[in-house]
């Protein structure tokens, strides 16, 4: 059976696409870390400071939302919706 193969170049961040790939990856790599890692951190003290701790409990669905939104983009990149 044969794959279907696109002709589309692989989407790139305007702002990284002047940078060598490798310099790219690991900037790439770096921000999906911090987005996935700093909704916790904002939930835990947004719940410190108003004493609201189902704040906090928020954060593992953000968490879980935005690695769903990284893993899907070969998905999207494919235009398979």
């Amino acid at each position: 059976m044969p794959t279907a193969r696109s002709d589309h170049p692989p989407l790139a961040a305007p702002a990284v696409s002047c940078l060598p790939p490798h310099i790219a990856h690991r900037f790439l790599k770096l921000v999906a870390i911090l987005s996935a890692v700093f909704p916790v951190f904002l939930c835990a003290w947004l719940a410190d400071r108003s004493g609201r701790w189902n704040l906090f409990e928020r954060a593992g669905s953000i968490t879980t939302t935005i690695g769903l939104v990284f893993a899907s983009g070969r998905y999207v990149r494919h235009t398979v919706l």
